[in-house]
């Protein structure tokens, strides 16, 4: 799932105005300097413990759970079964090199010495640039903006309010049309009375730039550096092409929650992954995403028994009696399973039995030969308990319940900052950037 989204900072064109040379122009200078440092103060750095390009996992995590036997980073349903998680901090990653590549395109524009009232053509673009005086929540402040056209459509804008050095509002807009109208909009904000900063950052582009039909048209994180020392990171991506033969056809929303201590470099995060009509209120309770897998593979095996009878007699037989599969076909207990007679139904099947199930067969499943090797990856996500504990260049250390050893966040610290039950943005605002 890291290639789900195949974006990087320069995929809308990040460099549209790398070429341009004006003719420097003579004009107030504050515009300039202002524009450079609004986002030098405004877009903070995500920590490491968030984000990579190439998230780790360290050596025999889960080993307990998973079986020491197989549970290593060489295991390849092991790897996929953590790339379901690891592709938050690659999200996370994009969005935090997509920050740095604008912070480097308002140092170029800042060099060219544009006056604060200005219009004209710079290369291909048209740009106009305003400053004035303006309020912003009953405080004075400074309005300034930046807007470059092509063919009357807006490439590039910059529009912010300032009320002192440090304090800004603000938004970015960046649009190449030519790029299946790949678009980028950073939002930030450090105005307010809590000292608290706020940056959102959406990526979309339309279907017909998919690299896989299942890959998202949209990515959109929001993340908020407390002054406590933590930050908060909520985001979604949106898939309305989704097609896949266990998940099934039609919009999905992969959504996420991290938080992350920036002194002690550290993160714990959720994942929940559902139908784009299923997202609601209890989004990540309903829809964390081992439950998701224990769930569908719970209706999976109901067919199966549906659709065999003896698959639903094994099944049960396996249950009632605290067998293995294995051991139900081996003697003597093949001769019980002969005369076996179950009166239970496929819906009689539950998500409590399917997790039995998956502990009493372990062994052939883990194993890498037999009937059941099928079920490994499954059994891996159905397994790896949430929250997941990330520590710097985004490694992950372990899951579930139990913390790592030196881990200072909860597992509750989603929890304890409120956004246990956040629903990801409206499919209404995924759907569009406006400009």
């Amino acid at each position: 799932m890291k290639k789900l989204f195949a974006y990087s900072a320069t995929l809308v064109a990040l460099a549209i105005l790398a070429a341009c040379s004006p003719n420097k122009q003579a004009g107030v200078q504050d515009f300039p300097n202002t524009l450079q440092a609004s986002t030098q103060a405004a877009l903070f750095d995500l920590p490491t413990s968030a984000q990579a390009a190439t998230p780790t996992v360290q050596a025999n995590v889960g080993a307990a759970s998973l079986a020491k036997i197989v549970a290593t980073t060489t295991n390849a349903d092991l790897g996929k079964a953590y790339d379901a998680y690891l592709v938050v901090p690659v999200y996370i990653h994009i969005a935090n090199e997509a920050k740095k590549s604008l912070q480097a395109l308002i140092a170029k524009l800042a060099s060219e010495n544009l006056p604060a009232h200005w219009q004209g053509q710079v290369d291909s673009l048209y740009v106009k640039t305003l400053q004035v005086d303006s309020t912003l929540d009953g405080k004075a402040a400074t309005y300034f903006s930046l807007v470059g056209t092509r063919n009357d459509t807006i490439r590039i804008e910059l529009a912010f309010f300032r009320t002192d050095s440090t304090s800004l509002r603000g938004r970015f807009f960046l649009s190449d049309p030519s790029n299946h109208n790949a678009r980028i909009r950073i939002d930030y904000n450090s105005i307010g009375t809590s000292g608290d900063q706020d940056m959102t950052v959406l990526f979309k582009r339309d279907s017909t730039g998919l690299d896989k039909v299942s890959d998202p048209t949209l990515i959109r994180l929001h993340a908020i550096k407390h002054t406590t020392g933590r930050i908060v990171i909520t985001g979604a991506s949106y898939h309305p092409t989704f097609a896949d033969s266990f998940w099934g056809n039609g919009p999905k929303v992969y959504g996420f929650q991290v938080v992350s201590s920036d002194t002690a470099n550290q993160s714990v995060l959720h994942v929940a992954f559902a139908n784009a009509d299923s997202v609601g209120a209890n989004f990540y309770t309903d829809h964390a995403l081992n439950l998701g897998v224990l769930k569908m593979t719970t209706l999976k095996l109901r067919q199966n028994m549906r659709d065999s009878a003896s698959w639903l007699k094994a099944i049960n037989f396996c249950l009632d009696s605290s067998l293995s599969i294995k051991e139900a076909l081996t003697a003597p207990h093949s001769k019980n399973l002969y005369f076996y007679t179950t009166t239970k139904t496929p819906d009689d099947f539950t998500e409590a039995d399917l997790e039995r199930y998956l502990d009493l067969n372990k062994s052939e499943i883990l194993s890498g030969a037999g009937s059941l090797t099928s079920m490994r990856g499954l059994y891996y996500l159905i397994k790896i308990k949430q929250p997941l504990y990330l520590q710097a260049n985004a490694t992950l250390v372990g899951w579930g319940d139990t913390i790592p050893a030196g881990f200072t966040l909860p597992a509750t610290a989603i929890t304890d900052e409120g956004i246990a039950d956040e629903i990801p943005a409206s499919l209404a605002t995924m759907d569009a950037i406006p400009n």
